[in-house]
């Protein structure tokens, strides 16, 4: 497992990881329901999407992508 944060090291959130959070707000998806179905722990992530408290780890992020269907590419 990956544990590289995606973030600029003094804990503000990233660019990738903002306009992930973008579209899944924007898009209204789920994110407890992103939780249970990849196993990714909902406060990480609430704390990445919701709050922008933190950048995703590169393994969540690249999970949540592969959930929503979408190439990482698309959140550079």
């Amino acid at each position: 497992m990956l544990s590289k944060k995606l973030d600029d090291g003094v804990g503000n959130t990233d660019n990738a990881s903002k306009k992930l959070s973008k579209y899944i707000l924007d898009n209204n998806i789920d994110i407890e329901q992103i939780c249970k179905e990849t196993g990714l722990n909902y406060n990480n992530v609430k704390m990445s999407i919701d709050e922008n408290k933190k950048s995703l780890d590169v393994d969540e992020f690249l999970e949540i992508c592969s959930y929503i269907n979408k190439d990482p590419k698309n959140f550079k």
